[in-house]
């Protein structure tokens, strides 16, 4: 599973985790994968979004399912989002980190000189499983 999953995952059932990593995930908002599928730049979203239509947006949008969880009043899992400057995904990552930011979730990000790479996922693992070890 890569970082969009585990963070699908741990912002549809929010209670079952204390923490989520994601190491240069794709966080893009449904609106952007629509684009891309759209514009013909990203053909393979469609083969996992379809139309990205509503429902799809209410069972995959990262940015709808944490709006949604914090309206309900679910806490978070702490969230540890990774991205390399020179990974493709950094500016969605970002954007994802602003916007987690911007409505009071717990979270660390770290960024490097990276790019999408087991190269530095492999160190960014080793130290997400320590912040994990330390939760209490």
């Amino acid at each position: 599973m890569g970082g969009y999953g585990a963070l699908k995952l741990g912002l549809t059932y929010p209670e079952r985790y204390s923490a989520v990593g994601t190491l240069s995930g794709s966080l893009r908002s449904m609106k952007e994968n629509k684009s891309k599928i759209v514009s013909g730049e990203r053909p393979d979203l469609f083969l996992v979004f379809g139309d990205c239509g509503e429902k799809v947006k209410e069972e995959s949008d990262i940015y709808y399912l944490t709006s949604k969880a914090l309206k309900e009043g679910k806490n978070i899992p702490k969230l540890y989002i990774y991205c390399g400057k020179n990974d493709s995904l950094y500016d969605v990552n970002i954007r994802y980190k602003n916007f987690a930011i911007n409505n009071d979730i717990d979270l660390i990000f770290k960024d490097d000189d990276g790019n999408h790479s087991f190269e530095y996922w492999d160190e960014q693992l080793n130290i997400f499983l320590e912040v994990i070890s330390n939760l209490k």
